[in-house]
């Protein structure tokens, strides 16, 4: 129902009110507490204020005076172009050719009587009067507001801006017939400000009622926003800031990296970027998570819960996550791989032969237990059960090839104490530092001729490669290797379930590197 909301069970009333109130209430809404946890009782409560909200919706708007001022105050709040860089400027001439198209639109409307303009086209908050007078009055101090925000964008504060300025600043004056009303608009237009690093605090405790969300990566990700952007008046953060602080995000280090674990965001912003290998650096998905942080800040918080921001500079960035491309190792790379690890003892070389013939996870891998190892009712085969994942999918039956079986896996994991690999459990980074310079022991190169990697994660590629070279069914790959089941997007997916085990050891008994 509308006007209720639930917090921690509890419901609340809460009521938006309309912008010409707003305007004389000095408040944007009404919100308290119904003190119920019964979706009963609060409608029950709220009822009988329906009537009321409407007709509170039915009154007309302020007077045409306090109108004018609203729309000076709103369109002579230069604080973010004032700020924009010369690039910046080039960035926003979209937004500089609206206000010449309003501009247009405005006195081909004036020229018609005032009826053809309407300013929610172009984003324009303070009401429109109902009557043709207040109209015309509003589109002709808009005409010069307009004309003088195209230029500022543009060019700056130049002669031509200070022009349209003035021109604005009259008509305003001779609109409401009262040298009053100048300094009501020096009022009215002082610059808002609220600081950045203010409002994350706001948005944190807001968000620890709202959200389970670690507050660690939260924090975090304030800490980046702030160190990139700086603490700034959030009524000046641009668009283009927020591509700057993705962009400059992008070149950070894993935080799980060597030293750069120990150091803080503002060191990491001071450290040679070039001196951060490319694979060192965090990936688009974890960028991703940063821009999701922004939008929430911005756009769940700041315009829509607290209605201090009208638009989000979130608003009309796309941020693509980009998969990094990883190469299926050759034959003879992997029975070198192989050759090599058997020389080792322990998870050295059953962690790497396991994901060679099984195509699992690191996680998987590094969470085995002794209890993982499984017999398959129907053809007594060993297989391992992996319980959870990064998937709902992930938690499947692995199992266990012929090949694997031979090489002595099944007694390794017997000999072993609750977990398989505890080294691996503790630190999982370990399995693949070890197997990167087990790759470049053998002089394998970093990246094949189309500059796909070579890494830990490339055995999972090759497993399934060759699964599909040999012919499996797509469906009974996807269900070893902890894939959602997609076939072929015919009806009869939406009946393909879980495989018995028993159907899926054709797979790893098809992977072979001869």
């Amino acid at each position: 129902m509308r006007h209720l909301q639930r917090r921690n069970g509890v419901f609340y009333f809460r009521y938006r009110l309309p912008r010409h109130l707003a305007v004389i209430v000095g408040k944007a809404e009404i919100k308290h507490s119904l003190l119920t946890t019964s979706e009963e009782i609060a409608i029950g409560l709220i009822a009988p204020k329906l009537a009321l909200l409407r007709r509170i919706k039915l009154m007309s708007s302020v007077a045409n005076k306090q109108i004018l001022l609203d729309l000076f105050a709103e369109l002579t709040d230069y604080g973010f172009v004032d700020n924009l860089t010369e690039y910046q400027r080039e960035e926003e001439r979209e937004f500089a050719t609206a206000w010449e198209v309003a501009q247009s639109e405005i006195g081909d409307s004036l020229k018609n009587g005032g009826h053809s303009f309407d300013p929610s086209d172009f984003g324009i908050k303070t009401p429109y009067p109902s009557d043709i007078k207040d109209k015309r009055d509003y589109q002709q101090l808009m005409f010069h507001l307009a004309g003088a925000m195209r230029e500022l964008i543009i060019n700056g504060r130049s002669q031509q801006f200070k022009e349209e300025f003035s021109s604005a600043k009259s008509c305003l004056d001779e609109l409401l017939s009262s040298g009053e009303a100048v300094k009501q608009v020096a009022v009215s237009a002082a610059p808002k400000v609220l600081m950045l690093s203010d409002a994350i605090k706001m948005y944190l405790d807001w968000k620890s009622e709202t959200s389970h969300k670690p507050k660690k990566q939260m924090e975090r990700h304030a800490d980046i926003m702030l160190n990139v952007l700086g603490d700034r008046n959030i009524y000046d953060i641009r668009k283009a800031d927020i591509k700057q602080l993705l962009k400059r995000y992008e070149a950070f280090p894993k935080g799980n990296t060597g030293d750069f674990t120990k150091m803080s965001i503002k060191q990491i912003m001071d450290y040679d970027v070039d001196l951060i290998d490319e694979e060192d650096r965090v990936s688009s998905k974890t960028v991703k998570e940063l821009f999701k942080f922004c939008g929430s800040l911005f756009n769940s918080f700041l315009v829509e819960e607290m209605d201090l921001l009208e638009k989000s500079p979130t608003d009309g960035i796309v941020y693509k996550v980009k998969s990094k491309s990883y190469s299926n190792f050759s034959n003879n790379q992997i029975l070198s791989i192989i050759k090599a690890v058997s020389k080792e003892e322990g998870w050295k070389k059953w962690a790497v032969l396991i994901s060679i013939y099984t195509g699992a996870r690191r996680g998987d891998i590094a969470n085995l237990r002794t209890d993982s190892l499984k017999y398959d009712d129907k053809t007594g085969r060993p297989y391992l059960w992996i319980e959870e994942g990064k998937t709902d999918a992930a938690q499947r039956a692995i199992p266990i090839s012929r090949a694997l079986e031979e090489l002595g896996i099944i007694q390794f994991i017997k000999s072993a104490k609750d977990d398989v690999f505890p080294k691996l459990k503790a630190n999982r980074n370990l399995f693949t530092d070890y197997f990167k310079s087990v790759v470049k022991s053998l002089g394998i190169p970093d990246k094949n001729d189309a500059g796909e990697r070579y890494s830990l994660h490339g055995l999972r590629h090759t497993f399934i490669t060759k699964a599909f070279e040999k012919g499996c069914m797509r469906e009974q790959v996807q269900s070893v290797i902890g894939h959602v089941i997609t076939a072929n997007g015919d009806i009869t997916t939406r009946y393909t379930h879980k495989f018995q085990v028993s159907a899926l050891f054709g797979v790893v008994d098809a992977i072979d590197f001869d």
